[in-house]
């Protein structure tokens, strides 16, 4: 059996490096004078001190962009001959990455059609999962496949880990620093297990991979990508007034961000993170020191999608959180409320619109207008956060998650009264306001 996988190549850069020439004019002026050295004896090195000599400077500057390439294999072809336990194999591609960027590159990668899965063609609906994360090959469950990207040189073997591939480029998967004389030179290796269980057939995804030049120096969070690159430093720097959208790495859900009159940076949208138990969350990317898992005092439960009616004023030793759907509140300035967080789809008569729909697109801004939308609202004249004719909104008012008081906390919450929790379910380097804090508006 035969297992093809495309590799394809991806480009990508980000302005960065400045070389600087400097050069200096000299301006001249040797007057005519009655005695002494004549102006034919007036040079730039002069030293007669009859010779009068003004000198200025400028600057010359010369910007350089950042560049970066990288080269990869097209194809990477897995042969297997399964067997009922399951057998192993792998293929590795050559890649290359250079950039002029002093500060270097990050690598990240994806499959093309967004699961993780190896699918069968024609209408075969097998398909080879995923690995578990930084499995060797004698882990391997049957039927997975998944991914090592090591330096040139380094030995692939029955000690090499291998990691699934990831469904969104939300994270890098390597990094590094070079010029354009000393190009990065890795290896890109691909392993599967096939059991004799599985349906003969070509299993195959697209895999792409790029390489992002990192910009010299971050200094506002206009340049940020990630929830998680925010720091107090680059809040400091950011001038009040500025926003930006930016996306958590842990699912690839982007929030619109803000520097407030208050000297704070803001998520100025609700969060919208589903928690599956079985994965709960990690310390790496959440505002957490301790990951949250099964074994907390308060164990995470799998986000649920709808809020059973005893659960409205949930008990505070669960740690419940419910997706209620994509919702936007186009009225966000009225002062009647749901009253029944069970389920939004009755409060649309007072201005809660679903926008879950494909054709309801974010593009519109927020504005004082005439809500047209259906319900007690239709015509009223308000400050509107959805063009209800178009199905376009605002993503500032999308409604979000509902997280009870522990799950909000990441299991750090318990009981504790008079105190600050340890904890949040926010990106890391951002935490959850504490009492007394408030937004001031971005507008006078």
């Amino acid at each position: 059996m035969k297992l093809n996988k495309t590799t394809k190549i991806g480009f990508a850069g980000t302005a960065g490096c400045l070389g600087v020439l400097g050069l200096l004019a000299v301006a001249m002026l040797c007057p005519v004078r009655s005695e002494g050295a004549s102006a034919a004896d007036c040079t730039a090195d002069s030293t007669d001190p009859d010779c009068l000599i003004s000198t200025a400077s400028t600057r010359v500057a010369t910007n350089v962009a950042s560049v970066i390439s990288i080269g990869l294999d097209p194809e990477v072809d897995i042969d297997v001959t399964p067997t009922a336990d399951g057998t192993f194999s792998s293929s590795t591609a050559s890649m290359t990455v250079a950039t002029n960027s002093s500060s270097g590159y990050k690598i990240y990668m994806k499959t093309a059609d967004g699961t993780q899965n190896l699918n069968g063609t024609g209408t075969n609906a097998s398909k080879i999962g995923a690995v578990t994360s930084g499995k060797t090959p004698s882990g391997f469950a049957k039927n997975t496949w998944g991914y090592n990207l090591s330096k040139a040189g380094v030995t692939i073997g029955d000690n090499t880990a291998y990691q699934p591939v990831p469904a969104t480029s939300t994270s890098s998967v390597g990094s590094g620093t070079n010029t354009t004389a000393t190009s990065d030179q890795y290896q890109l290796t691909f392993g599967a297990k096939v059991s004799s269980d599985l349906q003969t057939d070509t299993y195959s995804n697209s895999v792409t991979v790029s390489a992002v030049a990192n910009p010299a120096q971050i200094t506002t969070l206009n340049q940020l990508t990630y929830m998680q690159d925010m720091n107090s430093g680059i809040c400091d720097k950011s001038p009040v007034g500025m926003e930006k959208q930016l996306t958590d790495t842990r699912d690839g859900k982007r929030y619109w961000v803000a520097k407030m009159k208050d000297g704070n940076c803001w998520m100025n949208q609700n969060l919208d993170l589903d928690i599956k138990a079985d994965k709960g969350l990690s310390s790496a990317d959440t505002d957490i020191t301790a990951n949250w898992n099964s074994s907390s005092t308060y164990p995470p439960k799998t986000t649920e999608t709808a809020v059973p009616a005893q659960e409205s004023n949930p008990s505070q030793t669960n740690t419940r959180s419910w997706d209620l759907g994509m919702w936007v509140l186009a009225t966000p300035t009225e002062t009647t409320s749901c009253g029944d967080v069970t389920d939004i789809a009755s409060c649309q008569n007072v201005g809660f619109v679903d926008v879950s729909g494909s054709d309801w697109k974010p593009t519109f801004n927020a504005q004082q207008g005439v809500y047209t939308g259906p319900g007690n609202y239709a015509g009223k004249t308000t400050y509107i956060a959805v063009d209800y004719a178009n199905k376009t909104y605002d993503p500032h008012y999308l409604i979000g998650n509902y997280y009870q008081w522990n799950t909000a906390t990441a299991g750090t919450g318990g009981t504790i009264t008079n105190a600050d929790a340890a904890g949040s379910v926010c990106p890391k380097n951002w935490k959850l306001p504490t009492s007394g804090d408030s937004v001031s508006s971005l507008k006078d």
